[in-house]
Protein backbone atom coordinates (compact mmCIF):
# COMPACT_ATOMS: atom_id res chain seq x y z
CA UNK A 1 0.00 0.00 0.00
CA UNK A 2 1.28 3.43 -0.88
CA UNK A 3 1.96 5.65 2.09
CA UNK A 4 1.81 9.43 2.01
CA UNK A 5 5.07 11.22 2.83
CA UNK A 6 5.27 12.62 6.36
CA UNK A 7 5.48 16.21 5.03
CA UNK A 8 2.04 15.85 3.46
CA UNK A 9 0.47 15.03 6.83
CA UNK A 10 2.44 17.84 8.43
CA UNK A 11 1.27 20.31 5.76
CA UNK A 12 -2.35 19.32 6.08
CA UNK A 13 -2.19 19.56 9.88
CA UNK A 14 -0.77 23.07 9.57
CA UNK A 15 -3.54 24.03 7.12
CA UNK A 16 -6.28 22.80 9.45
CA UNK A 17 -4.81 24.67 12.39
CA UNK A 18 -4.84 27.88 10.35
CA UNK A 19 -8.29 27.33 8.91
CA UNK A 20 -9.99 26.83 12.28
CA UNK A 21 -8.05 29.38 14.27
CA UNK A 22 -11.08 31.69 14.78
CA UNK A 23 -12.97 31.30 18.06
CA UNK A 24 -16.13 29.86 16.51
CA UNK A 25 -16.90 28.31 13.12
CA UNK A 26 -19.85 26.62 11.44
CA UNK A 27 -18.53 23.17 12.34
CA UNK A 28 -20.89 22.95 15.34
CA UNK A 29 -23.96 24.18 13.45
CA UNK A 30 -26.50 21.98 11.64
CA UNK A 31 -25.13 21.24 8.19
CA UNK A 32 -27.61 23.19 6.10
CA UNK A 33 -28.49 25.99 8.52
CA UNK A 34 -27.48 29.62 8.30
CA UNK A 35 -25.04 29.98 11.15
CA UNK A 36 -23.54 33.33 10.24
CA UNK A 37 -24.68 34.73 13.58
CA UNK A 38 -22.64 32.08 15.40
CA UNK A 39 -19.40 33.06 13.69
CA UNK A 40 -17.01 35.29 15.57
CA UNK A 41 -15.54 37.52 12.90
CA UNK A 42 -12.03 38.93 13.11
CA UNK A 43 -11.84 42.26 14.87
CA UNK A 44 -10.05 43.80 11.90
CA UNK A 45 -11.85 43.70 8.57
CA UNK A 46 -9.63 42.06 6.01
CA UNK A 47 -9.41 43.11 2.41
CA UNK A 48 -10.06 40.67 -0.41
CA UNK A 49 -6.41 40.67 -1.45
CA UNK A 50 -5.23 39.70 2.05
CA UNK A 51 -7.64 36.78 2.32
CA UNK A 52 -6.88 35.70 -1.24
CA UNK A 53 -3.15 35.53 -0.47
CA UNK A 54 -3.79 33.60 2.74
CA UNK A 55 -6.10 31.11 1.07
CA UNK A 56 -3.81 30.83 -1.96
CA UNK A 57 -0.93 29.82 0.30
CA UNK A 58 -3.15 27.31 2.07
CA UNK A 59 -4.48 26.03 -1.24
CA UNK A 60 -0.95 25.32 -2.46
CA UNK A 61 -0.43 23.06 0.54
CA UNK A 62 -3.70 21.24 -0.09
CA UNK A 63 -2.96 20.80 -3.80
CA UNK A 64 0.52 19.49 -2.98
CA UNK A 65 -1.01 16.91 -0.65
CA UNK A 66 -3.83 16.15 -3.06
CA UNK A 67 -1.42 15.47 -5.92
CA UNK A 68 0.25 12.86 -3.76
CA UNK A 69 -3.09 11.13 -3.21
CA UNK A 70 -4.83 11.22 -6.60
CA UNK A 71 -5.25 13.21 -9.78
CA UNK A 72 -8.72 12.00 -10.63
CA UNK A 73 -11.29 14.63 -11.65
CA UNK A 74 -14.74 14.81 -10.07
CA UNK A 75 -17.27 12.96 -12.22
CA UNK A 76 -20.75 14.45 -12.65
CA UNK A 77 -23.33 15.13 -15.35
CA UNK A 78 -23.76 18.89 -15.03
CA UNK A 79 -21.59 21.74 -13.79
CA UNK A 80 -23.25 25.14 -13.29
CA UNK A 81 -21.08 28.24 -12.97
CA UNK A 82 -22.37 31.58 -11.72
CA UNK A 83 -20.19 34.68 -12.27
CA UNK A 84 -20.90 36.78 -9.20
CA UNK A 85 -19.78 40.05 -7.58
CA UNK A 86 -18.31 39.69 -4.11
CA UNK A 87 -20.98 41.81 -2.39
CA UNK A 88 -23.97 39.87 -3.75
CA UNK A 89 -23.87 37.32 -0.94
CA UNK A 90 -27.58 37.78 -0.08
CA UNK A 91 -28.59 36.96 -3.66
CA UNK A 92 -26.27 33.94 -3.66
CA UNK A 93 -27.75 32.76 -0.36
CA UNK A 94 -31.28 32.51 -1.84
CA UNK A 95 -30.04 30.63 -4.90
CA UNK A 96 -27.82 28.33 -2.83
CA UNK A 97 -30.63 27.43 -0.45
CA UNK A 98 -32.83 26.53 -3.43
CA UNK A 99 -30.05 24.29 -4.75
CA UNK A 100 -29.68 22.60 -1.36
CA UNK A 101 -33.44 22.01 -1.09
CA UNK A 102 -33.28 20.28 -4.47
CA UNK A 103 -31.10 17.65 -2.78
CA UNK A 104 -29.06 17.17 -5.94
CA UNK A 105 -26.52 14.37 -5.87
CA UNK A 106 -22.86 15.14 -6.57
CA UNK A 107 -23.12 12.58 -9.35
CA UNK A 108 -25.65 14.84 -11.10
CA UNK A 109 -24.88 18.53 -10.48
CA UNK A 110 -22.11 20.74 -9.09
CA UNK A 111 -22.57 24.48 -8.51
CA UNK A 112 -19.61 26.88 -8.79
CA UNK A 113 -19.61 30.55 -7.82
CA UNK A 114 -16.88 32.46 -9.65
CA UNK A 115 -15.47 35.61 -8.02
CA UNK A 116 -13.07 38.26 -9.30
CA UNK A 117 -10.21 39.90 -7.40
CA UNK A 118 -9.45 42.85 -9.64
CA UNK A 119 -10.78 46.28 -8.53
CA UNK A 120 -12.38 44.96 -5.33
CA UNK A 121 -11.06 46.57 -2.16
CA UNK A 122 -13.98 45.94 0.18
CA UNK A 123 -14.43 43.64 3.13
CA UNK A 124 -14.31 39.99 2.09
CA UNK A 125 -15.22 38.67 5.55
CA UNK A 126 -18.93 37.95 4.79
CA UNK A 127 -17.93 35.87 1.77
CA UNK A 128 -15.28 34.09 3.80
CA UNK A 129 -18.07 33.20 6.25
CA UNK A 130 -20.10 32.03 3.25
CA UNK A 131 -17.26 29.70 2.26
CA UNK A 132 -17.26 28.23 5.75
CA UNK A 133 -21.04 27.86 5.90
CA UNK A 134 -21.17 25.63 2.81
CA UNK A 135 -17.77 23.98 3.18
CA UNK A 136 -19.28 20.59 4.07
CA UNK A 137 -21.52 20.44 1.01
CA UNK A 138 -19.47 18.57 -1.61
CA UNK A 139 -21.15 19.94 -4.73
CA UNK A 140 -21.05 23.67 -3.89
CA UNK A 141 -17.79 25.44 -4.77
CA UNK A 142 -16.33 28.94 -4.66
CA UNK A 143 -13.55 29.87 -7.09
CA UNK A 144 -11.50 33.07 -6.95
CA UNK A 145 -10.02 34.51 -10.17
CA UNK A 146 -8.03 37.56 -11.23
CA UNK A 147 -11.04 38.93 -13.16
CA UNK A 148 -12.68 42.26 -12.32
CA UNK A 149 -15.25 42.01 -9.53
CA UNK A 150 -17.99 43.95 -11.33
CA UNK A 151 -18.83 45.71 -14.59
CA UNK A 152 -19.15 44.90 -18.29
CA UNK A 153 -17.06 47.96 -19.26
CA UNK A 154 -19.10 49.55 -22.03
CA UNK A 155 -16.71 50.81 -24.75
CA UNK A 156 -13.72 50.12 -22.49
CA UNK A 157 -11.04 47.80 -23.85
CA UNK A 158 -8.44 48.60 -21.20
CA UNK A 159 -10.03 46.09 -18.82
CA UNK A 160 -11.94 42.87 -19.48
CA UNK A 161 -15.63 42.58 -18.73
CA UNK A 162 -16.20 41.01 -15.34
CA UNK A 163 -18.76 38.50 -16.59
CA UNK A 164 -16.87 37.62 -19.79
CA UNK A 165 -13.62 37.09 -17.92
CA UNK A 166 -15.27 34.97 -15.22
CA UNK A 167 -17.13 32.91 -17.83
CA UNK A 168 -13.94 32.16 -19.74
CA UNK A 169 -12.13 31.25 -16.51
CA UNK A 170 -15.10 29.13 -15.43
CA UNK A 171 -14.86 26.99 -18.55
CA UNK A 172 -11.20 26.29 -17.82
CA UNK A 173 -11.85 25.62 -14.13
CA UNK A 174 -14.67 23.21 -14.97
CA UNK A 175 -12.64 21.24 -17.49
CA UNK A 176 -9.59 21.04 -15.25
CA UNK A 177 -11.51 19.89 -12.15
CA UNK A 178 -14.49 17.92 -13.46
CA UNK A 179 -15.56 15.31 -15.95
CA UNK A 180 -19.06 16.30 -17.05
CA UNK A 181 -21.53 16.16 -19.91
CA UNK A 182 -22.90 19.72 -19.80
CA UNK A 183 -21.66 23.07 -18.54
CA UNK A 184 -24.34 25.67 -17.72
CA UNK A 185 -23.87 29.40 -17.23
CA UNK A 186 -26.23 30.31 -14.39
CA UNK A 187 -27.12 33.54 -12.60
CA UNK A 188 -28.25 34.58 -9.13
CA UNK A 189 -31.63 35.72 -10.52
CA UNK A 190 -32.18 32.83 -12.95
CA UNK A 191 -33.86 29.55 -12.01
CA UNK A 192 -32.90 26.43 -13.98
CA UNK A 193 -35.41 23.58 -13.75
CA UNK A 194 -33.06 20.62 -13.78
CA UNK A 195 -35.90 18.13 -13.39
CA UNK A 196 -37.21 19.36 -16.74
CA UNK A 197 -33.69 19.40 -18.21
CA UNK A 198 -32.91 15.79 -17.32
CA UNK A 199 -36.40 14.55 -18.26
CA UNK A 200 -37.08 16.39 -21.52
CA UNK A 201 -33.87 17.91 -22.88
CA UNK A 202 -31.12 15.38 -22.15
CA UNK A 203 -32.82 12.52 -24.07
CA UNK A 204 -32.86 14.75 -27.14
CA UNK A 205 -29.27 15.99 -26.92
CA UNK A 206 -27.46 13.05 -25.30
CA UNK A 207 -26.01 11.77 -28.58
CA UNK A 208 -24.92 15.20 -29.80
CA UNK A 209 -21.24 16.02 -29.22
CA UNK A 210 -20.66 19.68 -30.02
CA UNK A 211 -23.57 21.82 -28.84
CA UNK A 212 -24.25 25.38 -27.70
CA UNK A 213 -27.71 25.60 -26.15
CA UNK A 214 -29.95 28.40 -24.86
CA UNK A 215 -32.38 31.12 -25.83
CA UNK A 216 -31.18 32.28 -29.24
CA UNK A 217 -30.91 35.98 -30.02
CA UNK A 218 -30.33 36.44 -33.73
CA UNK A 219 -29.71 39.88 -35.27
CA UNK A 220 -31.19 38.60 -38.54
CA UNK A 221 -34.62 38.64 -36.91
CA UNK A 222 -34.27 40.89 -33.87
CA UNK A 223 -32.80 44.32 -33.23
CA UNK A 224 -30.65 44.82 -30.14
CA UNK A 225 -28.83 48.09 -30.78
CA UNK A 226 -27.27 48.44 -27.35
CA UNK A 227 -26.12 44.83 -27.18
CA UNK A 228 -24.68 44.23 -30.62
CA UNK A 229 -24.27 47.39 -32.71
CA UNK A 230 -20.69 48.43 -32.21
CA UNK A 231 -21.22 51.94 -33.52
CA UNK A 232 -22.24 52.59 -29.91
CA UNK A 233 -18.82 51.38 -28.76
CA UNK A 234 -16.15 52.82 -31.07
CA UNK A 235 -13.21 51.53 -29.03
CA UNK A 236 -14.68 48.04 -28.87
CA UNK A 237 -15.37 48.23 -32.61
CA UNK A 238 -11.71 49.03 -33.31
CA UNK A 239 -10.68 46.00 -31.26
CA UNK A 240 -13.08 43.53 -32.88
CA UNK A 241 -12.89 45.11 -36.37
CA UNK A 242 -16.55 44.42 -37.12
CA UNK A 243 -19.61 46.67 -37.33
CA UNK A 244 -21.83 44.56 -35.08
CA UNK A 245 -21.82 41.33 -33.11
CA UNK A 246 -23.61 38.25 -34.43
CA UNK A 247 -26.00 35.77 -32.85
CA UNK A 248 -25.65 34.50 -29.29
CA UNK A 249 -27.54 32.73 -26.52
CA UNK A 250 -29.07 35.13 -24.00
CA UNK A 251 -27.54 35.67 -20.58
CA UNK A 252 -30.43 34.18 -18.59
CA UNK A 253 -28.57 30.89 -18.97
CA UNK A 254 -26.82 28.93 -21.69
CA UNK A 255 -25.08 25.60 -21.93
CA UNK A 256 -22.23 23.94 -23.81
CA UNK A 257 -21.36 20.28 -24.05
CA UNK A 258 -18.15 18.72 -22.75
CA UNK A 259 -16.50 18.65 -26.17
CA UNK A 260 -16.99 22.38 -26.65
CA UNK A 261 -15.75 23.18 -23.14
CA UNK A 262 -12.73 20.95 -23.59
CA UNK A 263 -11.99 22.61 -26.93
CA UNK A 264 -12.17 26.08 -25.33
CA UNK A 265 -9.83 24.98 -22.56
CA UNK A 266 -7.27 23.99 -25.19
CA UNK A 267 -7.01 27.52 -26.61
CA UNK A 268 -3.48 28.84 -26.12
CA UNK A 269 -4.48 32.40 -27.06
CA UNK A 270 -7.25 34.00 -25.03
CA UNK A 271 -10.28 35.47 -26.85
CA UNK A 272 -11.36 39.09 -26.41
CA UNK A 273 -13.23 39.43 -23.13
CA UNK A 274 -14.87 42.81 -23.70
CA UNK A 275 -18.56 43.58 -23.22
CA UNK A 276 -21.30 41.26 -21.88
CA UNK A 277 -20.46 37.60 -21.55
CA UNK A 278 -23.56 36.27 -23.34
CA UNK A 279 -22.81 38.35 -26.46
CA UNK A 280 -19.09 37.61 -26.63
CA UNK A 281 -19.49 33.93 -25.70
CA UNK A 282 -21.52 33.52 -28.87
CA UNK A 283 -18.83 35.32 -30.88
CA UNK A 284 -16.16 32.98 -29.50
CA UNK A 285 -18.09 29.99 -30.89
CA UNK A 286 -19.41 31.40 -34.17
CA UNK A 287 -16.48 30.34 -36.43
CA UNK A 288 -16.57 26.69 -35.41
CA UNK A 289 -18.62 23.67 -36.44
CA UNK A 290 -20.81 23.67 -33.34
CA UNK A 291 -24.55 22.93 -33.32
CA UNK A 292 -26.61 25.79 -31.94
CA UNK A 293 -29.86 24.67 -30.28
CA UNK A 294 -32.56 27.23 -29.54
CA UNK A 295 -34.49 25.89 -26.54
CA UNK A 296 -37.69 27.81 -27.24
CA UNK A 297 -37.88 26.36 -30.76
CA UNK A 298 -38.37 22.98 -29.07
CA UNK A 299 -40.92 24.26 -26.53
CA UNK A 300 -38.37 24.04 -23.74
CA UNK A 301 -39.29 27.42 -22.32
CA UNK A 302 -36.55 29.87 -21.42
CA UNK A 303 -38.24 33.19 -20.65
CA UNK A 304 -38.08 36.25 -18.48
CA UNK A 305 -40.51 36.08 -15.60
CA UNK A 306 -43.11 38.49 -17.11
CA UNK A 307 -43.27 36.35 -20.28
CA UNK A 308 -44.68 33.33 -18.45
CA UNK A 309 -48.40 32.59 -18.29
CA UNK A 310 -50.60 29.56 -17.52
CA UNK A 311 -50.03 28.29 -21.06
CA UNK A 312 -46.26 27.83 -20.71
CA UNK A 313 -45.94 27.62 -16.93
CA UNK A 314 -45.54 23.84 -16.93
CA UNK A 315 -42.70 23.73 -19.45
CA UNK A 316 -40.20 25.89 -17.57
CA UNK A 317 -36.55 25.27 -18.30
CA UNK A 318 -35.19 28.66 -17.24
CA UNK A 319 -36.93 31.60 -15.56
CA UNK A 320 -35.02 34.89 -15.55
CA UNK A 321 -35.54 37.76 -13.11
CA UNK A 322 -36.89 35.43 -10.44
CA UNK A 323 -38.29 37.22 -7.41
CA UNK A 324 -37.25 36.22 -3.91
CA UNK A 325 -40.60 34.64 -3.03
CA UNK A 326 -40.52 32.44 -6.16
CA UNK A 327 -37.57 30.28 -5.08
CA UNK A 328 -39.48 28.49 -2.30
CA UNK A 329 -42.64 27.87 -4.33
CA UNK A 330 -41.77 24.96 -6.62
CA UNK A 331 -44.04 22.11 -7.74
CA UNK A 332 -43.15 18.42 -7.93
CA UNK A 333 -42.01 18.80 -11.56
CA UNK A 334 -39.62 21.60 -10.71
CA UNK A 335 -41.75 24.43 -12.11
CA UNK A 336 -42.05 27.69 -10.21
CA UNK A 337 -45.68 28.27 -9.24
CA UNK A 338 -45.86 32.06 -9.71
CA UNK A 339 -47.51 31.81 -13.17
CA UNK A 340 -50.25 29.30 -12.38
Amino acid sequence: MNRLPFFVFLSMAFLLSQFFRSETSCSKCPQYKNCNNNITRPKKQRKFSEILQEESNASNIVHEAGNQIQKKKISTQVVVFVPTPVDWFERRKIRTNNFIKGNWSSNLIHLIYVFGLKNYNGDFTPVHDEFLQYANIPNIHHEITDCPDFGDNFNDISNPSSTSCKSYRAVKIAVQKFEFDYLWRGAEDAYINFKFFFTHVVPFIKDKKNIYFGRLRNPQFESHPIDIQLSNQPETQKLWKISQFGAYMGGMGFMISWNVANFMDSWTIQPHQTWCEDVVFGQWLLPFNIEWIDANAHEWTMNHRPEYNPGNCNSQLVVHYVQNQDWDNVDELGNLNFCK
